[in-house]
């Protein structure tokens, strides 16, 4: 299952950076690199989360959420802007989603998929402002 869970997860990211890539340049706005990591980071943890709703409870959220964001490892020999990059793409993935944690443990879906539409919108500095902010 390990493994299973890494390539869907990096499939799910380069879905995600293609999609907002596309999403930004419809909207005529700029995207940078960090903010396609951090949506990423985002989408990759809302899409296990959807895909395990039926049988997702709070344990099982908040492992997720460890698994994701706490267990995860860089790749070695990243050049320090990298390395920068992803690794504050995933603290800002991390603070949104633990946002996340408790509605999915209350099995408020209506409430994750509004917080992660609203999340989806904003654009630029406001996204990363708004995943920033912890939990």
């Amino acid at each position: 299952m390990e493994d299973s869970l890494d390539a869907y997860c990096r499939l799910a990211e380069g879905v995600s950076h293609f999609l907002y890539l596309v999403h930004s340049a419809g909207l005529g706005r700029h995207c940078s690199m960090l903010e396609m990591e951090a949506q990423g980071e985002v989408d990759k943890f809302a899409s296990v989360a959807l895909h395990l709703w039926p049988t997702l409870d709070g344990a099982t959220a908040r492992a997720l959420h460890r698994k994701l964001f706490t267990t995860a490892r860089l790749r070695p020999g990243l050049g320090a802007a990298e390395w920068y990059r992803y690794t504050e793409a995933n603290r800002l993935g991390a603070n949104f989603a633990a946002r996340l944690v408790s509605d999915c443990a209350a099995r408020r879906l209506d409430r994750v998929l509004g917080a992660l539409r609203h999340a989806y919108r904003l654009g630029a500095e406001a996204k990363l402002q708004h995943l920033g902010r912890a939990a």
